[in-house]
C-alpha cells in the first residue's frame, strides 16, 4: 500500500495529523553466490579489480555492483531464491574484458 502523497496547507486552524502504527516483518530463504575471477589462461592466478553487476532476471531492483577483492573474489550475499544475470561490465586493468553476460538459475 502507497503512503499517502504529503500536502502543504497555509492556515490558521489546527490541524490534527494521524500516522498508523503499525509494523511488520518479512523473510524468505535467502543464498550466496561467490565468484573467483581467474585469467583464461592461466586459472591459478587471480584477477583483482573486475567489476560485475549482478540483476534480478526481472530487473525490478537496482543491480548489485562489486569488485573483485586482492583474491580475485566477490561474494553477493543475502540474495532471494530468483533467477539472476551477472555481468562484467570492466576488465581489470591490463586484462580485455569479454563483456559477456552469464544467466544464473
Amino acid at each position: 500500500m502507497d503512503a499517502p502523497a504529503p500536502e502543504l496547507r497555509e492556515t490558521s486552524q489546527e490541524i490534527i495529523v494521524r500516522t498508523p502504527s503499525g509494523s511488520g516483518s518479512g523473510g524468505g530463504v535467502t543464498e550466496s553466490l561467490e565468484l573467483t575471477k581467474v585469467d583464461q589462461d592461466m586459472p591459478d592466478k587471480v584477477l583483482p579489480g573486475a567489476q560485475f553487476a549482478l540483476y534480478g532476471k526481472g530487473q525490478k531492483r537496482a543491480p548489485l555492483n562489486q569488485t573483485t577483492n586482492t583474491e580475485g573474489k566477490i561474494i553477493f550475499s543475502s540474495l532471494l531464491h530468483d533467477d539472476y544475470i551477472l555481468e562484467e561490465w570492466a576488465a581489470p586493468r591490463a586484462i580485455k574484458s569479454l563483456r559477456a553476460s552469464l544467466r544464473l538459475k
